[in-house]
């Protein structure tokens, strides 16, 4: 799965329903706490918007639901809705290159004190890490680890152009790289997926690679992250993959934090 253009006039009251199902964790998971039914849920209808590119969800103060919107231009469409009221604020990011448009890496955490938007690869995202740190994958393949103001360490990874990085309560990262077009399918219309995933420690203060999972044949790893979930319910986290192939399909693939095998 890579990163789609979404269609002109889509009405923002749907994507209500939707946002739950497209906010993205820090860990990667898209589960979000409470309960509906489909197609009885009441749909709130906001605005329309024009030439969305990407869309996010997420929450403020970890209470309201929030539906972020990149345009085609720099600006960010934001849509906050609390017991069926809906506020809306714009916001634009002004000098911003034009291969930034519609860009993920316009959504900066508050914290990202003295980032530069052309800093991060333009379809990532920064991430918050712990309360004053973000890290972040660079335009030269690096992932970055910031914090007041300065970058306290980076580890070179040769990420996917849209990798989203994922970290679990333990502060172990973990993204796709090495990108690779040897699977054919590009159903969204990039044909790149990852040939390996890269584990990475951030012990010490220091970012090191602790396992690196290759792919080998036509395998490659598809979708813009893992996602990090206790499957066994031991407390630990697994990572929890797609791998794909052309001539067999897909299939869920879970490694262990070492980079194991687990099922």
């Amino acid at each position: 799965m890579t990163r789609s253009k979404l269609t002109r006039g889509w009405v923002v009251g749907l994507l209500f329903l939707l946002s739950p199902l497209l906010s993205t964790a820090q860990d990667g998971n898209r589960i979000t706490a409470g309960q509906s039914t489909f197609p009885d849920v009441e749909q709130v209808v906001a605005a329309a918007f024009q030439q969305p590119v990407w869309l996010a969800g997420g929450s403020a103060n970890g209470k309201y639901s929030v539906t972020y919107i990149m345009l085609n231009d720099t600006h960010v469409n934001s849509f906050q809705i609390d017991e069926n009221t809906v506020s809306q604020t714009l916001t634009s990011s002004p000098g911003v290159p034009s291969n930034y448009a519609g860009s993920r890496a316009l959504l900066m955490p508050s914290i990202a004190d003295g980032v530069s938007v052309t800093e991060i690869l333009p379809d990532t995202q920064a991430i918050p890490f712990g309360d004053s740190s973000i890290l972040f994958l660079a335009t030269g393949g690096h992932l970055v680890w910031w914090q007041d103001g300065q970058s306290v360490t980076q580890l070179a990874v040769n990420p996917m152009p849209d990798s989203q990085v994922v970290i679990n309560q333990a502060g172990v990262v973990a993204l796709y790289v090495e990108p690779t077009e040897r699977y054919s399918h590009g159903v969204l219309g990039n044909p790149i997926e990852a040939a390996a995933l890269a584990i990475i420690s951030t012990e010490n203060n220091t970012l090191t690679e602790s396992a690196r999972i290759q792919l080998s044949g036509d395998d490659v790893f598809e979708g813009l992250s893992p996602m990090w979930a206790d499957m066994d319910g031991n407390s630990v986290d697994e990572l929890v993959t797609t791998v794909s192939n052309a001539q067999v399909g897909a299939r869920l693939v879970v490694y262990k934090a070492d980079g194991k095998y687990s099922g």
